[in-house]
């Protein structure tokens, strides 16, 4: 028989903390929220580099053939001048394209690594707001967590010290939406 005056015996699992959920399920939802925003924005910035890169070559294409005609049209030995103007012309083409392009694949590679100079500062904005649609609710004799991610109401329980996702809740959340103009690099960064 145990006495009256000792203490119940301690839970080996106790209900999870707040900050134990912070930890072990926003940190990580957070950090992969700011990679999906990261990558998108990288991914942008590589299609508009492309796009103007093939513009770029299709707009010489169509320089060297107007080029081409003038250096024909100055074949002429009484036009001298004009074959002598248009291989200028065509130096300075590829010259200009060639500078452009480097300009542009520099402006890129800058944007990408500025990107990645703002992982830290998005994860840190992401986390704030999961932390701020995080519930804690109990539900028998278990402990429920639950945070709005990407409009869906997820919720999670702890056992054994371990969080196990549950079914989402049914409710509706509001989106997240996480954009990184407020830290455009124009802004002095």
């Amino acid at each position: 028989m145990v006495p009256l005056d000792t203490p119940p015996a301690p839970d080996k699992h106790p209900a999870p903390s707040l900050a134990e959920f912070q930890d072990k399920i926003l940190v990580p939802l957070a950090a992969k929220k700011a990679n999906e925003v990261i990558q998108r924005a990288r991914a942008d910035a590589q299609q508009v580099y492309a796009k103007r890169e093939r513009e770029r070559m299709e707009q010489g294409v169509a320089a060297d053939n107007f080029i081409d005609l003038l250096s024909l049209i100055a074949a002429v030995p009484p036009n001298y001048w004009l074959n002598a103007g248009g291989q200028y012309l065509r130096h300075r083409g590829a010259v200009s394209r060639q500078s452009v392009s480097e300009l542009e694949e520099a402006q890129l590679k800058e944007f990408v690594a500025w990107l990645e100079t703002r992982r830290v500062s998005l994860k840190a904005k992401i986390l704030a707001l999961y932390a701020g649609r995080m519930k804690e609710t109990r539900e028998s004799d278990r402990t429920i967590f639950s945070v709005c991610v990407d409009g869906k109401d997820r919720r999670y329980s702890s056992a054994l010290g371990e969080f196990i996702r549950l079914d989402d809740s049914p409710g509706v959340c509001p989106p997240t939406k996480v954009t990184l103009a407020d830290e455009s690099p124009s802004k002095g960064d």
